[in-house]
């Protein structure tokens, strides 16, 4: 039940099989430092993992994956332990089975959350950021803990669940991407829970879906002169909806958060924010492996300040740090089972989902309305 990694696999021995892929892309930006911190083309577009699992009995089975990752400024460079879990299979009856994961496990947390890396099962090279936010990449992919997945077949259709709980350990160059590269300290997650349920009805046209998060986070400063200590409490929610026809598949879903600060910026500082955003995304296959993707995606830190007027006259920062308006076109071949080749271009109006968060580089992004280009070629086995 956990993600492979992609279509195929090579078995090295009965029980044991492996996955991967690479991907390299030419990315361009104009007016800021979403990618570099000078604007311009940009090789740092790479992927490449290595993902395998092993049967150890009738119901354990060990599986894991290993990844290198350079986003640029998006996240950090580098490899990572995206997961390695144990799965036990607790339940198995007529219309379903039940598992139990221990370890690093992937967050079922929107449609794309836990195979947002994956070449064969993404829709383009830029995920919606609105959701699928670069920066928090490394917080919101995996957890260390323990994960209850479910799946349910009935005449109406197939139900999917999870529920999960545990922390996920955090670097210092995610705490950079959040509070800015003079921050001096440690982020910890004290602990995050989880749930998701979606629902494919029978004709597997529809597919609908809510996942929920609470998770505390806490910052230890060694540096007052830069951010203070301080506490954060996150409630985030996301509804999604998919639909196919023969040539078209349509998918659309909001996200919710609620964020509670204290500290951070002086002692006395409390203060709860509401953010939100949404997509609108279509993809339509003109012939067999040729297919266009179209998609309006919006994000909005403050609820209550969607234009970013308070954000301005508050912290001097222009009023586009305050959200992020991307309109993207792109078009995707895949040549064969195993390659695909991915271009697209975003024109985006608006700042709020480039690194850092809390504490807005101004000078570097000094440009409201900004164009991205990106060219990708995948390959998985």
């Amino acid at each position: 039940m956990a993600a492979m990694g992609g279509r195929s696999g090579t078995v090295l021995a009965e029980e044991l099989v492996v996955h991967g892929f690479v991907s390299q892309g030419l990315v361009y930006t104009d007016h800021n430092g979403y990618i570099d911190d000078d604007a311009g083309w940009s090789g740092k577009l790479s992927s490449a993992a290595l993902n395998g699992s092993v049967q150890l009995g009738e119901r354990w089975r060990l599986a894991g994956q290993g990844m290198y990752l350079n986003g640029g400024n998006r996240y950090r460079e580098g490899g990572r332990l995206d997961y390695l879990l144990l799965d036990y299979s607790l339940l198995h009856y007529l219309e379903g089975e039940v598992h139990l994961m221990l370890g690093r496990y992937k967050n079922a947390h929107g449609l794309y959350r836990d195979t947002r890396d994956v070449p064969s099962a993404q829709p383009g090279i830029i995920p919606p950021q609105s959701v699928y936010w670069d920066i928090y990449r490394d917080i919101t992919l995996n957890t260390d803990g323990a994960s209850l997945l479910g799946v349910h077949f009935s005449e109406a259709g197939t139900f999917e669940w999870q529920l999960s709980g545990g922390s996920t350990d955090i670097d210092n160059d995610t705490l950079n991407w959040v509070l800015g590269p003079r921050a001096r300290g440690d982020l910890e997650e004290d602990y995050v829970a989880q749930g998701s349920l979606y629902f494919t009805e029978a004709s597997e046209r529809w597919k609908l879906g809510v996942s929920s998060l609470y998770s505390k986070l806490r910052y230890d400063s060694s540096d007052p002169s830069t951010a203070l200590s301080g506490k954060s409490r996150v409630w985030e929610s996301i509804l999604s909806a998919q639909y196919r026809s023969e040539r078209w598949e349509w998918t659309f879903e909001y996200i919710y958060d609620r964020f509670e600060f204290r500290g951070l910026f002086s002692p006395l500082f409390n203060e709860r924010v509401n953010s939100d955003g949404y997509y609108l995304q279509a993809l339509y296959d003109l012939s067999p492996g040729l297919r266009l993707m179209m998609r309006y995606d919006a994000r909005y830190l403050d609820t209550s300040d969607r234009d970013g007027h308070k954000r301005e006259r508050v912290t001097g920062q222009p009023e586009y740090f305050a959200y992020a308006k991307d309109l993207t076109a792109g078009i995707s071949w895949q040549g064969g089972d195993q390659w695909v080749l991915r271009g697209e271009y975003h024109y985006i109006d608006g700042t709020a989902w480039i690194a850092p968060q809390l504490f807005s580089d101004v000078q570097t992004n000094d440009s409201r309305y900004w164009s991205l280009f990106a060219l990708q070629l995948s390959y998985w086995f």
